[in-house]
């Protein structure tokens, strides 16, 4: 082959048999604008702010439910106690007053009835009947 032959090759395979980028990835060099950095990065921000938010509310509830769950079973125990000892008026107080904490009126109006029973002029457990009462009806 001369060299002319060979020169023509090259141009003919230059010109018509160029490599190039997927369609696909051709976005990236031809978009010219930056419009689409601010946007990511406020999503990403955005997502992040939710996902601390939904965090600390998890982390919230979880105590909550934890107090919740401590609390029955201190009332448990103060319920135990009063059956052991049935004229045992504190007893009886104590687990009124973890029931009105935990929001059961029901067992709150039952252990105050069994106090009253015991002490009717026992004041503080007057006092907690009336805000019980004062609860139901909210």
């Amino acid at each position: 082959m001369n060299l002319v032959m060979i020169f023509t090759r090259e141009l003919h395979l230059r010109k018509y048999c160029k490599k190039r980028f997927p369609r696909i990835y051709r976005f990236i060099t031809d978009f010219s604008g930056l419009l689409w950095i601010p946007i990511g990065l406020s999503l990403l921000s955005l997502l992040f702010l939710l996902f601390t938010q939904f965090f600390q509310s998890f982390q919230q509830w979880e105590t909550v439910q934890n107090q919740r769950a401590q609390l029955t079973n201190t009332m448990r125990l103060w319920s135990s106690i009063a059956n052991t000892y049935a004229g045992y008026r504190d007893a009886y107080f104590q687990a009124a007053t973890l029931a009105y904490q935990n929001h059961d009126w029901k067992n709150a109006n039952i252990f105050l009835q069994n106090v009253l029973l015991l002490d009717p002029t026992f004041t503080k457990a007057k006092t907690l009947k009336n805000l019980v009462t004062i609860e139901e009806r909210e």
